[in-house]
């Protein structure tokens, strides 16, 4: 396992790590791979991963804006919201205090992941896979304002 303790990357750093994770994995969508390196999904089914990345990319940015009491003024939304929310992911990223419904991200969280590959000279890189890219599991810590900074990068490497 490589882990990269006090991740401290800028949005497009982050970008960029899920970009070349993206191109260099065998996933044929960005919901797909999102699913899989990030979200921790296991669907065996490419539809209904792009179909739920799709919901929780929502979710996400309305957590990022601080707008999820907007967000979830529509019905569909709020089920949605309160469901998501309770997905293992996000069990040890969110803090809501009295009300899920104003939920925050945590001000530390911990990204495992076997699916985001690093790029020679990035923080932890190994070549001992035969394929030339690092194929253990990766253990980033992301702390402080890096963390809406690394929802941001995966909302719109998702949406380009």
């Amino acid at each position: 396992m490589t882990e990269i303790v006090n991740c401290l990357y800028t949005e497009a750093q982050y970008k960029k790590l899920l970009t070349f994770s993206f191109e260099n994995g065998e996933f044929q969508s960005k919901g797909e791979f999102l699913a899989s390196a990030i979200f921790n999904l296991t669907t065996y089914d490419g539809g209904l991963d792009n179909f739920f990345v799709d919901k929780i990319i929502n979710i996400c940015e309305a957590i990022n804006n601080k707008t999820t009491f907007e967000f979830i003024k529509d019905a569909d939304n709020y089920t949605w919201y309160i469901a998501i929310l309770n997905m293992k992911f996000f069990e040890s990223k969110l803090n809501w205090g009295t009300s899920i419904r104003g939920a925050w991200w945590e001000d530390k969280i911990i990204i495992n992941s076997c699916g985001l590959y690093l790029e020679e000279g990035d923080d932890g890189y190994t070549d001992d896979a035969e394929d030339g890219r690092w194929n253990q599991l990766l253990k980033i810590t992301i702390q402080g304002k890096h963390v809406d900074a690394f929802f941001r990068a995966v909302i719109n490497f998702y949406r380009e």
